[in-house]
């Protein structure tokens, strides 16, 4: 099933990719009116999208498995919604139009309605492309987990998809990282508490856009018999590379700014055997969601 356009940009399944962002072509088209500047601006909102929920579902909970050896498999979900704000820019008129101007348009979330602005003098027109409408931005990635060993877990992410070159092209995502059980080390602290960092990075389009993020964090959790509700606070790094074509056939890389956000997550696991059931909440520069399952011992 692919899901609406307007209701969410991306959304990657354990068995297949299935893409309501727009095509690659329908991406650069839009930028070949934009210098770095204006491209920037246009495309922020997807790169923090990006950003935030990458950040999301890294781990299940606090505690760490002590001795022996344990694996798990797990399918992660995503979730960022994008707000008014996000749905317009400040732009100018680009260099060469004789009349500069500077004016409120769309964002590639925004709406999908250009808008054009005439100089009054020689009557030349200026067209800021629309957006694509996206409410949502959606990830699900499954990931595999191997912890124990004294309180170490290391997890890993991957999925690599070429969907066709009229599409949005080859797509692949990377990620690993790990956690250390600090709680261990420290007598009688109520709550298992873990130490994470983790790295990942996701590339689409024909070197259209590359986008990583570096994740520190730590995470506390109480289990009880079938429940553990845990609390976390991270830092997600983020940064983002765009190449492009604009309209008179130069070639434009754009390199954002690297972005720290700060993240304060609320969740909690449903144990059901060796089935984990999980789903939470940050709280971070925008508000996004998580939820998944993991089979394992």
């Amino acid at each position: 099933m692919v899901l609406p356009r307007t209701r969410i940009a991306l959304v990657f399944a354990l068995a297949g990719l299935a893409l309501a962002i727009p095509a690659q072509a329908q991406i650069e088209d839009n930028l070949s009116s934009y210098g770095d500047a204006n491209a920037e601006g246009y495309l922020q909102p997807l790169k923090d999208a990006i950003g935030s929920a990458l950040g999301d579902g890294l781990y299940p909970a606090g505690a760490i498995p002590l001795e022996g050896v344990h694996f798990r498999f797990s399918l992660q979900a995503m979730l960022v919604s994008f707000g008014d704000d996000d749905r317009t820019f400040k732009a100018a008129t680009e260099p060469g139009f004789p009349d500069p101007q500077e004016v409120e348009v769309s964002t590639v979330v925004g709406s999908p309605d250009a808008t054009i602005v005439t100089d009054t003098g020689s009557g030349a027109q200026f067209a800021f492309p629309g957006g694509f409408d996206l409410a949502r931005f959606g990830v699900a990635v499954p990931q595999i987990t191997v912890a124990g060993f004294g309180g170490n877990e290391a997890t890993l992410r991957y999925l690599a998809f070429d969907v066709g070159d009229d599409e949005i092209g080859d797509v692949s995502f990377f990620g690993i990282g790990g956690r250390h059980d600090i709680s261990q080390h420290f007598e009688d602290l109520p709550v298992r508490v873990a130490a994470m960092l983790f790295y990942q990075k996701i590339s689409f389009g024909e070197d259209l856009i590359d986008h990583s993020v570096l994740s520190f964090g730590v995470q506390g959790s109480k289990r009880f018999e079938y429940v553990e509700p845990y609390a976390a606070l991270g830092l997600n790094s983020s940064a983002m590379t765009v190449t492009y074509e604009n309209s008179s056939g130069a070639n434009i890389d754009l390199d954002f700014d690297r972005d720290n956000q700060f993240d304060l997550a609320l969740g909690n696991v449903f144990h059901l055997g060796l089935l984990r059931l999980n789903g939470e909440i940050h709280i971070s520069d925008q508000i996004s969601y998580a939820f998944g399952f993991s089979v394992g011992n």
